[in-house]
C-alpha cells in the first residue's frame, strides 16, 4: 500500500474510527461513535491528518462540490473534465481552512489518474460497492464530507482492500445510490 494511504488507515484504525465491513478499508468519522474524541476539536485534527496524508499521494487529487464551487475555493483548484483538479502545490491545511470545505460540506475529494463522471454517496453505499465502484475507476482514496462537514465517509482502495470484491462494469459509470 502506498505509504500516504497507509498513513491515513493508520490515522483512522488508531482512533477507533468504525469500520462498517471490518475486512475493507472504508471508515465512517462522525461526532457521535468516536468515544475517545469527545470535542469537536479532535475530530478535526484527524480530519486534517487525513487531507495532509492525502496531499502526500503521487496521484492527482480532484474535488466534487455537490454546488458550483465557492469562489474561495478557486484559488486551490482548477477545471478538468467533470471534477475539479486540486493544486496540491498549496498545503491541505490551507484548503481545509477555507470555510466551504471545512464549515459547509456537501463534497467528496478523491484520488483517481483520470476524473470521474460522477461519484456515488458514500454514506449510503454498501462499503463492497464503493470498493467495487473505486476498483472500477481506478480511484484510490475517496472522501465523502456529509453536510455541514459534520460526518466523513473514507475509503482506501488497493489490492488488499479489493479482494473478495468482484468487479463489474456496472460500477464503471453510474453512481451507486
Amino acid at each position: 500500500m502506498d505509504p500516504a494511504l497507509s498513513a491515513i488507515a493508520s490515522t483512522l484504525d488508531g482512533i477507533g474510527a468504525p469500520r462498517p465491513d471490518a475486512n475493507l478499508h472504508v471508515w465512517r468519522i462522525d461526532y457521535g461513535p468516536l468515544w475517545k474524541f469527545f470535542s469537536e476539536s479532535g475530530v478535526e485534527r484527524t480530519k486534517a491528518a487525513v487531507l495532509e496524508a492525502a496531499w502526500q499521494l503521487p496521484a492527482p487529487l480532484f474535488f466534487a462540490p455537490e454546488n458550483p464551487i465557492d469562489d474561495d475555493l478557486k484559488p486551490f483548484v482548477r477545471s478538468e473534465g467533470s471534477a475539479w483538479r486540486i493544486d496540491k502545490t498549496r498545503s491541505a491545511a490551507a484548503f481545509y481552512a477555507i470555510e466551504p470545505a471545512s464549515g459547509i460540506g456537501n463534497w467528496q475529494l478523491y484520488a483517481a489518474d483520470q476524473p470521474v463522471e460522477a461519484l456515488p454517496d458514500a454514506h449510503r453505499t454498501s462499503p463492497a460497492d464503493l470498493i467495487l465502484f473505486m476498483t472500477a475507476n481506478r480511484i484510490t482514496l475517496l472522501i465523502d464530507a456529509l453536510h455541514d462537514d459534520t460526518d466523513w465517509c473514507v475509503a482506501i482502495c488497493d489490492q488488499q482492500s479489493a479482494q473478495g470484491t468482484e468487479s463489474s462494469d456496472s460500477f464503471r459509470t453510474s453512481p451507486l445510490a
